[in-house]
This record gives C-alpha cells, sequence and structure tokens, in this order.
C-alpha cells in the first residue's frame, strides 16, 4: 500500500498497541464513559420537560440530564465510577427503566412518578480519556501534544486522545485541524 499518511483515531488502548516503542503514550489513562437515553410516556414527558427544560447537571450517578426533544432524554451523560455503576442498566427492560426511573425522581427531588416506554444505552470501557500529571514539565504543553499527534513521519494521530479538551467532540476536532496541518 501506499500512500501519503496514516491517520490513527483511536483509544489509548489501541495506540499503545500500534506504537508500542511510544513511551510518551503510557501519559494518558483512558475511562469508563456511558450515555443514556429514555423516551417518556406522554404523562412522564410533561413532568420532565417541567423539571429538565434545558441541560441539567444531578446529584448521583446520572450526572447529566439533556433534553433531545418528542419525549426523548439523554437521562445519563456520565463516566467513571458512575458508568460502572449504571453498565448493568442499559438494556431495555422493565426492570431498567423502572429502576432509572426512581433513580431519575431522586435525582430531579419530584414526588411524581415517572414511566419510559424505552431506553437506549452505550457504555464504553474507554470512553475519554485524561493526560496523567506530566512527567516531563520541561517540555512546554503545545510541543507534548505535537509529539502525541506526530509518533513519527507520515502517522498522524488525532481525536480525543491527544487533544488538549479530553472528553469533547470539539477537542477530537481540534486535533483534526491541528495534526494534519503539520
Amino acid at each position: 500500500y501506499e500512500c501519503a499518511k496514516v491517520i490513527i483515531a483511536s483509544t489509548i488502548t489501541s495506540l499503545r498497541k500500534l506504537l508500542p516503542t511510544h513511551k510518551i503514550y503510557g501519559e494518558i489513562e483512558g475511562q469508563t464513559f456511558l450515555r443514556l437515553y429514555g423516551k417518556f410516556d406522554v404523562r412522564s414527558a410533561e413532568i420532565m420537560s417541567r423539571e429538565v427544560p434545558k441541560m441539567t447537571i444531578v446529584p448521583g450517578p446520572l450526572r447529566k440530564i439533556i433534553p433531545m426533544g418528542q419525549g426523548i432524554y439523554m437521562i445519563a451523560y456520565t463516566d467513571n465510577k458512575s458508568a460502572e455503576m449504571l453498565k448493568n442498566n442499559t438494556e431495555n427492560t422493565m426492570d431498567n427503566r423502572e429502576t432509572l426511573c426512581r433513580m431519575l425522581e431522586k435525582a430531579l427531588g419530584t414526588e411524581q412518578k415517572l414511566k419510559m416506554t424505552a431506553i437506549r444505552g452505550y457504555y464504553w470501557p474507554v470512553g475519554t480519556h485524561y493526560y496523567k500529571p506530566r512527567q516531563y514539565m520541561d517540555k512546554p504543553y503545545d510541543k507534548f501534544l505535537n509529539e502525541l499527534q506526530h509518533p513519527m513521519k507520515g502517522i498522524v494521530v488525532v481525536g480525543e486522545v491527544v487533544s488538549a479538551n479530553h472528553g469533547w467532540v470539539e477537542g477530537a476536532l481540534e486535533s483534526v485541524e491541528s495534526g494534519l496541518r503539520q
């Protein structure tokens, strides 16, 4: 095969396997990530629209609730231990829907009972990343990022894993722009 560049967009786990001699990737760790969506019946959708008119941060493992429209809410946007705690509730079963409704009622502080007609969950064992405290503080941050994104001639690493803003789509897009400029 011939190409101008090889572009790698993956998790830290894969990067370490693909580029095992590049010790700099030891400076990054992955963490679990979970998103759960719920579709509410008409009465519950009305309650949710009053209680969660916009993105709402709540106590407990659900962390963020985000209205999506038409009675559908992202009922959990979370990582780390909270994602681990919820990962077994991602299947669309009656028990899971009821469990999540009780969690929502508690998190929102409402006495009104909620009912979901469906859930959809996504769990990633390595879904977002973070940089460890840097061992090589003599190297400026932009140089550190550049080395992560350009491990060798002809290879560019892009995505949230090597971005200045871990956990954010904006960071992943930023890494593509800066990685391909060189």
